[in-house]
């Protein structure tokens, strides 16, 4: 009977061992040398002095290795949101409904150095491997895994007392990740600065980052953030 009961639990040990978790762990997801790992909030509301805001995306693979792994991502359309006084308002919608095919511009997004490290500084070269066609913008991340592929909305006019969303209709395949964000900015039209996380002598400044979105098994799904 002992012997029966030793051979049991060696058997479900081993059988424990060998349980495979097809999901991905958060950790799996992240892209190496990324900034932001999870979701963080730096200022929700409107800052005084501010009165411009966008939203952002960052999409990388997760090892900057090039390799013969696909890596897509499909936009339907992605929307900034007011809130003020619970109340929700869409203040930027892009549906990529265009009638000419093309990639996005320089004024739209662009390729980011990943080394040394991520953003190193603010040169950036156009995503040749984006395209806005029937409605759908597709960027192919895993022509540029040596890069950050990151991609705005236009900045619009802000309130006082108002946070900010942004909603994306959104498909990625394969092994890549995908982030959302928004600054606030002092003004429409305020050019780059550079850096400041204390939002004192820079025109931008961090008002969200969420967490890493991979692989939507095939599908479109919606994000919607901050949570």
């Amino acid at each position: 009977m002992k012997n029966n009961l030793s051979i049991l639990i060696a058997f479900l040990f081993i059988a424990s061992c060998n349980v495979v978790d097809n999901g991905d762990s958060k950790d799996t997801i992240i892209p190496d040398g990324a900034i932001w790992h999870n979701q963080t909030l730096k200022q929700v509301y409107t800052p005084n002095n501010f009165n411009a805001v966008l939203g952002w995306l960052q999409a990388a693979t997760i090892t900057p290795i090039f390799s013969n792994d696909s890596g897509i991502i499909y936009v339907d359309y992605m929307k900034l949101i007011e809130v003020t006084s619970n109340i929700e308002k869409t203040v930027y919608f892009e549906d990529y409904n265009m009638t000419t095919i093309r990639p996005l511009n320089l004024n739209e997004g662009g390729l980011y150095k990943r080394f040394p490290k991520w953003f190193v500084d603010n040169s950036h070269t156009k995503i040749m491997s984006s395209s806005i066609e029937n409605g759908v913008l597709k960027i192919i991340v895993s022509d540029t895994p040596d890069r950050i592929v990151h991609w705005w909305t236009s900045r619009v006019k802000t309130l006082t007392n108002s946070k900010y969303l942004l909603e994306i209709k959104v498909k990625i395949k394969g092994k890549i990740s995908l982030q959302l964000g928004s600054d606030f900015w002092r003004e429409l039209d305020s050019p780059y600065n550079g850096f400041d996380p204390n939002c004192i002598t820079s025109n931008n400044c961090e008002a969200w980052i969420s967490d890493w979105y991979s692989d939507t098994n095939d599908e479109f799904i919606i994000i919607k953030a901050p949570k």
